[in-house]
């Protein structure tokens, strides 16, 4: 467990958004094919902007397979919780079909998570979002299927254990894998509300993340979000520099329910403290917020 553990240390101080790719030796210089300046950032955000104008009345993104309900009715419901609920869909063993439950805040949610998901593709530990359509002022998304949650009835689920216990290395990575993705693209866990619960194992094993957190002001698709939702959605970026005299002034990442739905981590991890220094608050990054989630969910 310890070893573990500093693994999750260390691949916390990982690479970040911008970072993904080798550097390569440089060549003779080639006049680039057409498209070939476009940076995968400069991509997802292009991507999610064309999601944003579907919502507001542009046609679906042409890479998306699901625009229509045709092939994608919902069968039976897989589950429902308070924001939106999953049906299977017949003859697909792949793919759920998601959509709201009906009150105002839901349908704003389900928006934001179609963004993200969109704005995320292909990264490690995000469902592939295979499209979507609208219906009633709600919408209905196709996504990957994945097969257990890590925690069911506050305990760890036995696919979780068994996948822990036969490959712990691996999936630590898969896990704090994940969790970057969306902590280094501007997108944190503001309520707290990402436990195990929250978390679920693919056929393979890989660990995905099943709802969407929110994004932070420095997310690069802060602004098409809030054009979509109106900007309904606060700003809120948990780290802003301060004076202070000790550690003990600075902000921390937020613990409250925490010990409701982890038993046994009633505290967030020492690391998401901000320190004093200088005689102001250095404040809390991305690394911080993945070390916390990764080792709760761990």
């Amino acid at each position: 467990m310890r070893t573990v553990l500093l693994l999750l240390g260390a691949l916390a101080e990982g690479r970040t958004w911008l970072s993904q790719t080798k550097q390569k030796p440089k060549q003779a210089r080639r006049a680039p094919p057409p498209g070939a300046g476009v940076s995968p950032l400069d991509d997802a955000v292009a991507r999610t902007t064309s999601v944003a104008a579907w919502f507001r009345g542009g046609p679906p993104p042409r890479h998306w397979v699901a625009t229509l309900p045709n092939n994608y009715r919902g069968g039976a419901l897989l589950g429902q919780g308070t924001v939106k609920k999953a049906f299977a869909v017949p003859n697909r063993t792949d793919v759920v079909l998601k959509t709201r439950v009906m009150h105002g805040g839901a349908r704003q949610q389900t928006w934001a998570e179609v963004l993200y998901l969109e704005f995320l593709r292909g990264k490690a530990g995000v469902p592939k979002l295979h499209g979507a359509w609208q219906e009633k002022r709600s919408v209905y998304y196709v996504v990957q299927r994945l097969s257990v949650p890590l925690v069911e009835n506050s305990e760890p689920s036995a696919a979780w254990l068994k996948t822990c216990r036969a490959r712990p290395l691996e999936t630590a990575v898969s896990l704090i894998e994940g969790v970057r993705s969306f902590a280094d693209a501007g997108f944190f866990d503001a309520e707290h509300s990402l436990d195990g619960r929250k978390f679920a194992l693919s056929k393979d094993g890989a660990v995905y993340l099943v709802d969407a957190p929110a994004p932070l002001a420095t997310s690069p698709v802060r602004n098409v979000v809030d054009w979509v939702l109106r900007g309904t959605w606060k700003d809120r970026n948990a780290t802003k520099d301060r004076t202070c005299l000790a550690d003990k002034d600075c902000p921390r990442l937020r613990e409250q329910g925490r010990g409701e739905r982890v038993p046994g981590h009633k505290r967030a991890a020492r690391e998401t403290g901000g320190w004093c220094r200088n005689g102001r608050c250095a404040g809390i990054d991305a690394r911080a917020h993945v070390y916390d989630l990764a080792t709760r969910a761990w």
